[in-house]
């Protein structure tokens, strides 16, 4: 009596499947997405449970990603900056006025002079004003300009991040700042008056 052919007779060359009882569900799931495309009978096995497993897996892997992506990481190299609690003045340009000349200024949040600090959610200071005047001069965002960097600042300075495609975390700080446009103004125009100019303050 002849003997019934294996399923692995019919590709020469081929090692035999393993048993796929033997096989664990994410060895089974693997070896299905590996082979089927190639050997439709390796599908033979795949069950709805080993799907729903697959499935798990790669929504978990999305999520993970998506988190690092968006939120970033904890941010220790922006803890290491101190808080901003002041504000800075910065000239941008020259022109002649009565008794000489003059530049426009803008106010840059600063702790002690220096303009690498950190703003977010809870802080109440001067810094938060010319944030808030920033963000309403160059990027119309319409907020009330209060100092409290409070939800709707915090949701602003997110939206620029996610725009720019710097770390979503939220906070304001040295890379947010190099990136943001500044209302430069002249001397002795009231901050509810519109800027003479929106520009980088690091490249005047």
């Amino acid at each position: 009596m002849v003997a019934k052919p294996s399923r692995a007779a019919g590709v020469a060359g081929r090692r035999a499947p393993l048993n796929w009882r033997a096989e664990s569900v994410w060895s089974t799931t693997r070896r299905h997405l590996l082979l089927a495309p190639w050997f439709p009978g390796e599908s033979r096995g795949i069950t709805l449970a080993h799907m729903r497993i697959l499935r798990f897996l790669v929504a978990a892997a999305l999520g993970v990603g998506l988190a690092v992506t968006v939120l970033g990481p904890a941010g220790p190299a922006q803890a290491a900056y101190p808080a901003c609690n002041d504000h800075t003045v910065e000239v941008w340009g020259v022109y002649e006025r009565p008794g000489g000349t003059a530049g426009y200024k803008t106010n840059i949040p600063s702790a002690s002079g220096n303009i690498d600090c950190t703003l977010r959610s809870g802080a109440h200071n001067w810094s938060v004003v010319m944030l808030q005047i920033a963000l309403n001069d160059c990027f119309n965002a319409g907020l009330a300009v209060d100092g409290q960097y409070g939800p709707r600042t915090r949701d602003v300075v997110t939206w620029f991040q996610a725009v720019k495609g710097i770390t979503v975390d939220g906070v304001y700080g040295p890379q947010t700042r190099t990136l943001m446009l500044w209302g430069f103004r002249f001397p002795g125009t009231p901050i509810n008056e519109r800027p003479f100019t929106c520009r980088y303050h690091w490249n005047p």
